[in-house]
């Protein structure tokens, strides 16, 4: 079956944080995915979406499951949301900036091997404190961009352009699916794709960290 294993990130607005599904009167948008390289149980994916074009992305947390094919939903954050319950987790600074120099094409060492696609899929893992995570040359690439790897697994907050698809079975927003990292434009809000600002709308609960 064309599933992966993959980490989960999701939404933060405000009719997500009280646990509600989205308002029916707005659609989100759509995406459906293709397997690209890689052995890890997650990326290379290839993203096909109707409102942010086509893109490579990479899941976020390790215990949830995507198919090739079937058509999901989405709206973008700063923040996953594990199994479409109110944990909560902020994408971090060292995943951000390794997903923005991957999609610039200057990530250096990174070709689309399958080989790469594993050691850059385990360091996101790892940077997120997944289980199936590795201290790799990528994570010592993020870290040293960062200060540090204590800094570079301190929550990005749109620092670096980067933000998360928060994934869902159903076009009113229910249905919780693994989430996936996402281009937004760099120095900007990350807002909803039906326009509620989610950044800052607090309530968020982290994860520890440790290094």
């Amino acid at each position: 079956m064309n599933t992966k294993s993959m980490m989960v990130k999701t939404v933060l607005t405000f009719s997500l944080i009280s646990g509600a599904a989205l308002p029916s009167a707005f659609a989100l948008p759509s995406v459906t995915f293709t397997d690209g390289p890689g052995n890890t149980g997650g990326g290379e994916f290839n993203a096909v979406t109707s409102a942010n074009g086509n893109f490579i992305t990479f899941c976020l947390e390790y215990n949830e499951h995507i198919s090739f094919g079937p058509k999901f939903y989405y709206n973008v954050s700063d923040t996953a949301r594990y199994g479409g319950n109110n944990t909560l987790d902020p994408l971090s600074r060292g995943a951000a900036w390794l997903y923005l120099h991957l999609t610039a094409g200057d990530l250096a060492g990174y070709d689309h091997s399958a080989a790469q696609a594993d050691l850059f899929q385990k360091a996101i893992w790892y940077l997120e404190d997944e289980s199936a995570g590795e201290n790799n040359s990528y994570v010592t690439a993020a870290a040293n961009a960062n200060g540090g790897l204590d800094e570079a697994k301190k929550d990005n907050n749109g620092l670096y352009g980067v933000g998360v698809m928060n994934l869902w079975a159903n076009p009113d927003g229910t249905g919780a699916s693994q989430d996936q990292l996402i281009r937004v434009p760099e120095g900007g809000t990350i807002v909803a794709i039906f326009g509620l600002v989610i950044t800052g709308l607090g309530l968020v609960h982290r994860r520890f960290r440790q290094a």
